[in-house]
């Protein structure tokens, strides 16, 4: 198996060749592991990669938890969705795009009037919408348009951003 095909985080900063292990940090992992003095894996490493004025500080590849510093502040990140790529550098460098994409869309649904403009979305996106459709944000946060009992759909989460969870709100 090519270390490019696990899709363990921790797996991308392990130095042992030829590893046959079918489980990260299983019995056969930590032997391997041991014969070669590695330390664990779950401690972050550290970098110096500058990407989009972000500078990665340090990833933590098992927990999947970036260090970014932006603006001189030290900022954790944990992506949405796995990252797919060929050498660390790069998947740093998507970490970032995925990061400052989240921020903008931020941006973006906090401006005045967004919340309207977001209904006019939806209503575009689902031809079906009428005086009945809802928006309403779940207790976890996650985002649904509808009609209760008839019809509904999960949404970005970054889309009414002042819908309070627990809240609903009608689309026209």
């Amino acid at each position: 198996m090519r270390k490019s095909d696990i899709r363990n985080p921790g797996c991308r900063t392990c130095t042992v060749e030829s590893c046959d292990a079918t489980t990260y940090r299983g019995n056969r992992c930590l032997e391997l592991r041991a014969k070669v003095d590695l330390n664990d894996p779950s401690f972050p490493v550290f970098y110096e990669i500058q990407h989009n004025d972000v500078r990665c500080i340090s990833v933590d590849w098992e927990r999947d938890v970036y260090i970014f510093e932006v603006a001189g502040k030290n900022v954790g990140y944990k992506p949405t969705h796995y990252i797919s790529a060929e050498t660390e550098e790069e998947h740093i460098r998507k970490a970032i795009d995925m990061y400052l994409d989240e921020i903008a869309q931020t941006d973006l649904s906090q401006q005045p009037g967004q919340d309207a403009r977001d209904a006019e979305a939806i209503i575009r996106l689902f031809p079906f919408a009428d005086k009945d459709t809802m928006v309403w944000r779940e207790n976890t946060g996650n985002l649904w348009v509808g009609v209760y009992g008839c019809w509904t759909a999960r949404v970005s989460s970054y889309l009414f951003l002042g819908l309070k969870k627990g809240q609903e709100q009608k689309t026209r």
